[in-house]
């Protein structure tokens, strides 16, 4: 009875890029681009593409030297809660001596 293998490529966590812009770069930028037509591309064409190709040199200039996924991680970083719990937060109720007093119960 013998073994059965399959080839892995030996690169699993390679980054998907497309002309230098990760994939979440390129949906930021083009979901920029949609909505700008969309509220004003029946005024000008230029009030959609030059705030767009400004994103775009943004990203591409502040990225640069960045590890993978950089602005996933700071955005995660931002909006998640400052303290973390392994625990849930309960109220831990007030025994009757100390009702009114400003006490700090962790």
């Amino acid at each position: 009875m013998s073994l059965t293998t399959t080839p892995v490529p030996n690169c699993l966590e390679k980054k998907l890029t497309f002309l230098g812009y990760e994939v979440m770069d390129l949906m930021l930028i083009f979901g920029t681009l949609s909505v700008l037509n969309f509220t004003l591309g029946a005024i000008d064409k230029s009030f959609v593409w030059v705030p767009t190709i400004f994103l775009a040199i943004t990203l591409r200039s502040s990225k640069r030297g960045k590890p993978d996924k950089y602005l996933e991680h700071k955005i995660k970083f931002h909006v998640q809660p400052k303290n973390l719990s392994a625990f849930e937060r309960t109220q831990v109720p007030v025994p009757p001596m100390w009702a009114g007093r400003s006490v700090w119960l962790r």
